[in-house]
């Protein structure tokens, strides 16, 4: 195998190393998000829950009970939105490790082909100094006999 294979080889290897990395990397993105949705599903299931129960529960509410309900709606909304910035972060960053992902498979498929090509070209010089020998040795059996 000459030089420029075996680099083409250590290059192909090392992308798919990385490859690899990527897609561990987005399987772990992947299980952010779906922990992020879950805690914004529960939170949003949760607010609705206290919404419907949480002012049936109070009877004869007091002034102060009605600002602790408006409080606590406040906070249940503080944490939804918190939530859901979660959630964009991690579809941001699912998105860049498969935009990386993509960029890597290219290089990976480029390599192949560059090593495709090479090996082509070390076939098709061999089939050509092959020939050249044929012809050679043809040669050689047609002289030898019209000579001899």
């Amino acid at each position: 195998m000459s030089k420029k294979i075996k680099a083409y080889h250590i290059i192909r290897d090392r992308i798919k190393k990385e490859i690899q990395d990527a897609e561990r990397m987005m399987a772990n993105a992947k299980g952010v998000i779906d922990k992020a949705e879950s805690g914004l599903n529960q939170l949003r299931l949760y607010k609705q829950e206290y919404l419907t129960t949480g002012y049936k529960n109070l009877k004869n509410p007091s002034a102060a009970d009605l600002i602790n309900y408006q409080g606590f709606l406040l906070n249940i909304d503080r944490a939804v939105d918190k939530q859901d910035e979660a959630l964009v972060t991690a579809y941001k960053n699912y998105d860049r490790l498969k935009a990386l992902w993509i960029e890597l498979k290219s290089k990976e498929s480029a390599m192949e082909t560059l090593i495709r090509i090479d090996k082509e070209k070390k076939e098709l010089k061999m089939m050509r100094k092959e020939q050249k020998e044929m012809d050679e040795f043809s040669s050689r059996i047609f002289f030898n006999k019209k000579y001899s």
